[in-house]
């Protein structure tokens, strides 16, 4: 143990002794261990054995922290009190005896609590890769009392080698076989083979990042290939007393049972493997290939088979409540009849209902009331019926689209009362009385502003959106202007882009002008008639046409106003409306 540990030691000790009055209720139960060790010429053991432990919780819950001891060894006489280690898994001792200032041997203690004293066979015990203990106070036989370990495992073995801060090789007493059994740790801390080191054979060559310094502890714990001159058998022969002998196959499994019937006494036998798609159950005697039987289920949860075949549960994502009669996919948040919720990153919640073969005209689903009449069906055609329907128009979206369709449906299919969205038309259309009739569209209709300067003001405008305007279709625009003052006449004109489509003087008598203008669109030409009324001056025409491409650019409309002199009077347009009459062909 380096001289940092010892320090260490002391200032733990110092503490504990300083705190002792105050917290005598939290020290450990200790049990005492007793024994004579001798060499093997049968001389007395002269030296110290370094107990070394790792942090658990004695049997009085009392924590005890990483730690180490020094135990001396005077004329094979060792005496040393320690917290029982029983009572927490994978809790144990490592013990390494040092005699003449070289490593002698090391072993592995498991304490049991007691109150007489106990002797070394009471307490060692072996270290299995795993970190499963045998032997000692943790169940099994006593192994040995020379502190050797089991045939075929080298536990807690400290490689040779200097730890100097230098030295990256080192040196096993035997080759770990196979090689990935090595579980080599550096002040208890597990190395990595390939990262932290390499192993060749016997032979530990460290990385440069890695090399042990001054003063740290190796640990290796591996197993072996077994020593060649001991007498080979099989797993089960007669060379065992307590095996019934047998030729050891694939998939077979050692159980204790009795001999052929499960009854007398008991032995280690081999158990063949089962057929497929058995599992291993009790009978209360022995252990037999039975049905596969899933227990410890969370109340609510659904079983299911997972990927590797096996029956699963998943408690949080597919329950059941009996009592509410409610059923939760995604969660288990039972909010209502069937709640479906996909609760991953990233997925999308998807419920899909395939219908059958032999649906036909058979609905797909049905909703019905609580007296069992039906409200709802989605019919095998896909059509939704249901008496009435209510949506949520908002602010961001819209509460009905229709993607609509670029030719209509066939008037085989058609009866009173349906409605659609033609996209090359871009209109809605109904079907009544054996026709299909376009519904007119109000682009624009709105106030407009006044103006009494002498120049033209756009009093409304109105854009007229490309591709709105096709072959066939009819632009209507109205307007009412109120002129004030009586003083000076004013002028008024309508631009469709750069296309005149109106304009005339108003008298200053007339205080009340109204315009309408009709424009129609040809496969080549857009002709219009405007019509303007004073209330004192009367009607006004104006006719004309220019070229036209179907779905193509109008550009805005302008509905313009100026006072012909300065002064005081203004022209204001009062209100204007704008409608696109879509073509229909009916027959």
């Amino acid at each position: 143990m380096s001289m940092s540990i010892r320090g260490l030691g002391r200032f733990v000790l110092f503490l504990a002794l300083g705190s002792a009055g105050a917290r005598l209720w939290a020290q450990p139960q200790l049990t005492t261990i007793r024994d004579t060790v001798y060499r093997a010429d049968g001389q007395p053991f002269n030296g110290i054995a370094l107990v070394e432990w790792k942090s658990f919780q004695a049997p009085n819950n009392t924590n005890i922290g990483t730690q180490g001891t020094t135990v001396n060894i005077v004329n094979g006489s060792l005496s040393v009190r320690l917290a029982p280690t029983t009572s927490t898994a994978n809790a144990y001792y490592l013990v390494r005896y040092n005699s003449d200032g070289q490593f002698q041997f090391s072993e592995i203690w498991s304490v049991p609590a007691a109150a007489a004293a106990l002797r070394l066979r009471d307490v060692r015990a072996t270290l299995l890769p795993g970190g499963i203990l045998v032997g000692g106070g943790s169940a099994g036989g006593v192994v040995g009392e020379t502190g050797a370990i089991l045939p075929n495992f080298s536990d807690s073995e400290t490689p040779s080698g200097a730890a100097d801060g230098s030295n990256a090789v080192f040196t096993l007493s035997a080759a770990p076989s196979p090689a990935s059994s090595l579980a080599l740790f550096r002040n208890g801390l597990l190395q990595s083979a390939g990262n932290d080191y390499t192993l060749n054979g016997t032979t530990i060559t460290f990385y440069s990042w890695a090399i042990p310094q001054f003063g740290d502890i190796l640990d290796a714990f591996y197993r072996t290939a077994g020593n060649s001159a001991t007498n080979p058998h099989t797993l089960l022969s007669t060379l065992h007393s307590d095996t019934t002998p047998s030729t050891v196959a694939r998939g077979g499994l050692i159980v204790g049972q009795g001999p052929g019937t499960g009854t007398g006494t008991p032995t280690w036998a081999q158990l063949p493997i089962g057929q497929a798609g058995r599992c291993l159950t009790s009978t209360g005697t022995d252990a037999v290939w039975g049905n596969c039987l899933f227990t410890g289920l969370t109340p609510g949860s659904l079983p299911f088979v997972d990927a590797n075949g096996s029956l699963a549960q998943n408690a949080s994502s597919l329950v059941y409540n009996n009592l509410q009669r409610k059923l939760s996919v995604g969660n288990n948040t039972v909010r209502g009849t069937l709640h479906v919720f996909d609760s991953s990153t990233n997925a999308a919640t998807e419920l899909v209902v395939r219908a059958g073969s032999g649906q036909v005209a058979t609905p797909m689903q049905t909703w019905v009331s609580s007296s069992g009449s039906p409200l709802a069906f989605v019919n095998a055609d896909g059509g939704f019926n249901v008496p009435r329907m209510i949506v949520n128009t908002s602010s961001i979206r819209p509460g009905i689209r229709d993607v609509g369709t670029s030719t209509d449906p066939a008037n085989t299919a058609l009866v009173d009362g349906d409605t659609w969205y033609n996209t090359a038309s871009k209109v809605r259309k109904t079907y009544e009385s054996a026709q299909i009739h376009a519904t007119p569209q109000i682009v624009c209709s709105t106030t407009g502003t006044a103006n009494g300067t002498t120049a033209f003001v756009d009093l409304g405008t109105c854009t007229l959106p490309t591709g709105l305007f096709t072959a066939g279709d009819r632009l209507q625009i109205e307007a009412t202007y109120m002129h004030s003052g009586g003083t000076a006449a004013s002028e008024l004109d309508v631009l469709m882009g750069t296309v005149t489509l109106a304009g005339r003087a108003i008298p200053a008598a007339d205080d009340v002008v109204t315009l309408e203008i009709s424009v129609g669109f040809g496969t080549d030409t857009a002709a219009w008639s405007a019509r303007t009324v004073g209330v004192n001056s009367g009607p006004r025409y104006t006719v004309g046409q220019s070229p036209f491409v179907s779905g193509g650019s109008l550009g805005q409309l302008r509905l313009r106003a100026r006072e012909l002199t300065s002064g005081t009077d203004t022209v204001r347009l009062l209100n204007y409306t704008v409608r696109r009459l879509p073509q229909q062909i009916n027959p």
